[in-house]
């Protein structure tokens, strides 16, 4: 349809949809377009019936959605299989981090009880072993798997390598263990053979999204509502974001900045990276005003909070200690807060 009202470009404190720098979640599943086909893929492969693939691996670029396909498209669309057919579905989050131990117990507990101090990752499993059910399946994520080998206690990242190795059956386990996974550090699984087999050759390489795929993921959120897109715009933003799987990200902080301008249409254009350096500026500006800080030491703060390495295709996450940010940067806590 061709519009020639501006009020249907006009979206005037009206809720932005688009998620910005933040995945897509099971909380705003419905806005989430433009992978269906590889979804309908990965639930054929993973449910036929008796031959259930236990472990998935979702792995691809930094930036190239990993995150936002597994908890707003894959695990929804499961759930939804497994509902249909009248079984009850529980999913589970874990990001490693320091303790993939720690992290599992939390989001277990609220399900299969307390568990002592000293519980091992094995004992977990064990635990939804004895309390499996042909009426219940479980989907286990763990999420930015690579944080096992850059973040994690070594003696809770062999645990759980040796766990994901020598997995149960699909009948005494009943369930899913999907895992996301940066392709620059699949090299670490290869120690790990059975695991990196399994990855490589039943897993899923996120591929780039083709120029109408990204043009679908744009257009989703205003499905159903009177508010339009210049197509001229959706189609500038979709030929510039295919040229680099990495770039959903800043494709989402874009729309979110072109959202907030009131106006969706060619006038309103951002470049990709401009709406990053704007958004950043932006928060560093706030927060120095905010809080009375010196701009330089949220930089240095920031700094503290990332492994930089000379390929920037292996930079990471770093978890620091607060006493320890505190010793080199003493408003670390009043920043963070």
């Amino acid at each position: 349809n061709i519009y020639t009202d501006d009020t249907r470009y006009d979206v005037t404190n009206i809720p932005c949809p688009y998620p910005g720098l933040n995945p897509y979640t099971d909380e705003n599943a419905q806005y989430f377009a433009g992978r269906d086909n590889l979804i309908e893929e990965c639930i054929k492969r993973l449910t036929p019936a008796g031959h259930e693939q236990i472990l998935f691996c979702v792995y691809g670029a930094s930036g190239s959605g990993k995150s936002s396909f597994v908890r707003a498209g894959l695990v929804p669309s499961l759930k939804q299989y497994y509902q249909k057919k009248r079984i009850v579905v529980h999913d589970f989050y874990v990001t490693p981090r320091k303790s993939p131990r720690s992290e599992l117990i939390q989001v277990l507990q609220p399900i299969y009880g307390d568990f002592d101090a000293d519980t091992t990752i094995q004992v977990c499993f064990d635990r939804i072993i004895n309390n499996s059910s042909k009426d219940i399946i479980n989907i286990l994520v763990i999420d930015q798997g690579e944080e096992l080998f850059t973040q994690s206690d070594d003696q809770e990242c062999q645990e759980m390598l040796s766990i994901l190795t020598n997995l149960p059956t699909f009948n005494q386990l009943r369930t899913f263990i999907i895992m996301t996974f940066r392709a620059d550090f699949l090299a670490n699984l290869y120690a790990h053979q059975t695991i990196y087999e399994q990855v490589i050759k039943k897993g899923l390489d996120l591929r780039a999204m083709t120029e109408e795929e990204i043009q679908q993921a744009i257009l989703k959120p205003l499905e159903g509502s009177n508010k339009l897109f210049e197509l001229l715009l959706v189609e500038e933003l979709a030929q510039v974001t295919a040229q680099q799987p990495s770039f959903l990200p800043l494709l989402q902080m874009t729309l979110l900045d072109i959202w907030q301008t009131g106006k969706l249409w060619l006038k309103t254009k951002r470049l990709l990276s401009d709406s990053l350096v704007n958004h950043a500026n932006k928060s560093l500006n706030q927060v120095s005003r905010e809080f009375n800080i010196n701009e330089k030491e949220i930089i240095e703060l920031l700094a503290e909070l990332v492994d930089i390495h000379d390929d920037p295709r292996l930079d990471a996450r770093r978890y620091r200690n607060m006493v320890d940010l505190e010793t080199l940067i003493p408003n670390a806590s009043k920043i963070l807060d």
